[in-house]
């Protein structure tokens, strides 16, 4: 079972996932880059739990 805090990262880079995503097709090559950079990040600064109010900022 995840704890509720997990479940909320989860969701909170899915919703940073999507965003991204439509952003992927407006800039193309570099929105997939910058994308998958950014969204990897809040993954692990999310687990980490250093940074799991970034996507707030990102918001």
């Amino acid at each position: 079972m995840y704890s509720i805090v997990e479940i909320y990262i989860f969701v909170l880079a899915e919703i940073v996932y999507a965003r991204y995503t439509i952003l992927i097709h407006k800039l193309g090559n570099m929105g997939i880059v910058a994308g998958a950079i950014e969204c990897g990040q809040l993954y692990i600064y999310g687990f980490l739990g250093e940074r799991a109010d970034e996507g707030r900022i990102l918001n």
